[in-house]
């Protein structure tokens, strides 16, 4: 690393960026803090006091992975390292933030199917888009350029980060990003659709529509965020690259626990044609 010579500006304008980084990381676990203690009772009588099945698991992935992946994150980023030590760990570290989307784009299809009467054909078609995103993370993940050049670190230690001036990286950021909007909107479309068709004109048509409501709610702002996110890590300017992207791994997840906490997928079933 650090064969070729990087401007003066450049480096000290990426070093404030990735320091950004820290703050915004601190940031997002003080975020998650308090929206848990927020919903601590509700989450007790709702959630930990029912029996067991795949949504509650999901809810306690969306709900508590993400303060054991922003502690791993903090150790990586916050303090400072070696490149040598960085070098060791830097795919690992990158595969622990994969569930961050992971898990609640999952909530997002799992709500989905059960507002659609839980059809074995939808079911089926969601897992497989759920599985190619995670693919698609996995690959990303593992092929993904190294550690930022050591010009960026002249006193010999820093943050383990990525080199996110490489092209590539850029491009498999912005295919990840994709495939979960993609998603999303394949789930916005079928709630839409099945509300119009099933909902709308019954007795118990204003849960449905809250139901769309919130999916289309909590679709918009994840979209704003991952569309803005997007576009400052492609623009090429490095004072902007990293903005906003530890907020739109943290943001889906509260909003996904808030949606389960709101309104259960037990509650569904109130409101299936």
């Amino acid at each position: 690393m650090g064969s070729v010579p990087i401007p003066a500006k450049q480096v000290l304008a990426l070093r404030a960026s990735l320091q950004g980084a820290r703050y915004e990381i601190i940031a997002c676990v003080t975020l998650l803090i308090w929206d848990w203690a927020l919903l601590l009772s509700e989450e007790v009588k709702l959630i930990h006091k029912k029996r067991w099945t795949w949504f509650k698991c999901l809810y306690i992935c969306c709900r508590y992975y993400p303060f054991i992946s922003f502690g791993i994150t903090i150790h990586f980023w916050v303090l400072d390292h070696s490149p040598l030590y960085c070098e060791q760990f830097l795919v690992g570290h990158s595969m622990s933030m994969i569930p961050l989307q992971f898990f609640p784009h999952s909530v997002l299809l799992f709500r989905c199917w059960v507002f659609a009467g839980k059809k074995k054909g939808l079911l089926l078609a969601l897992c497989t888009f759920l599985a190619s995103m995670l693919c698609l993370q996995i690959w990303g993940t593992t092929t993904g350029p190294g550690l930022l050049d050591d010009q960026f670190t002249p006193t010999g230690q820093f943050g383990c980060f990525r080199d996110t001036l490489d092209d590539s990286t850029r491009r498999l950021t912005g295919y990840v990003m994709l495939a979960g909007v993609l998603i999303d909107i394949i789930a916005v479309i079928v709630i839409v659709r099945h509300y119009y068709k099933h909902h709308r004109d019954r007795p118990h048509g204003s849960l449905g529509l809250l139901f769309m409501q919130q999916a289309l709610g909590c679709f918009g702002v994840i979209f704003f965020l991952t569309i803005l996110a997007g576009a400052f890590h492609a623009s090429g300017n490095v004072q902007l690259d990293g903005k906003g992207f530890v907020t739109v791994l943290t943001l889906p997840n509260i909003l996904a626990c808030r949606l389960y906490v709101f309104f259960p997928f037990g509650l569904s079933d109130i409101i299936r044609p």
